[in-house]
């Protein structure tokens, strides 16, 4: 289905002034270019580069400002200066490492000595729980096996009697 906006220049094509109207738009739309470029002070980019190289060409040149300028020379005594300089300064910083390596390395010692320690006192403890729990068991057990051996003794003693009730009553209904 066709727009609107198609539908009517289909029929405007047709008609003699369609093709006028078509000239006076894009004259309308060249016109509103140039406009907006007065109005926003545009130049074409032509016009901006010939401004850049007329600037470039009237600004001195300074020695600082260009690339060809000589690298900075350095007599013997300099160059075994800075040399000297460099190997000092990587002795330092050597001699730092190595003082950090070492606290490093006592540090790893000492927590391993704290972590032995606690070992030993752990397993210390541990071994007084053993033995405390050991020993309330042989004291638990020992009483068990005491009133195990009595409540045996009274059962057998109560057998007895039973034994002996029972002979006594035969003699006695014999009788």
């Amino acid at each position: 289905m066709a727009s609107p906006a198609r539908k009517i220049r289909r029929q405007s094509a047709d008609h003699p002034q369609a093709q006028q109207s078509e000239e006076a738009w894009q004259v309308t739309e060249a016109d509103f270019q140039q406009g907006t470029a007065e109005h926003y002070h545009l130049k074409p980019l032509e016009a901006h580069d010939a401004e850049r190289e007329e600037e470039q060409l009237l600004e001195p040149t300074s020695p600082e400002a260009t690339d060809t300028q000589a690298p900075e020379e350095h007599s013997p005594g300099d160059i075994v200066m800075m040399t000297e300089t460099v190997k000092l300064a990587r002795t330092e910083a050597e001699a730092r490492m190595k003082g950090i390596f070492q606290m490093i390395d006592d540090a790893m010692h000492d927590g391993q000595s704290y972590l032995e320690q606690v070992q030993q006192k752990f397993l210390a403890e541990l071994q007084g729980l053993k033995d405390n729990i050991a020993g309330k068991l042989q004291a638990d057990f020992g009483e068990w096996l005491e009133i195990s051996r009595e409540t045996l003794d009274m059962q057998s003693r109560i057998e007895q009697t039973q034994e002996a009730v029972q002979f006594l009553a035969g003699r006695v209904s014999i009788s």
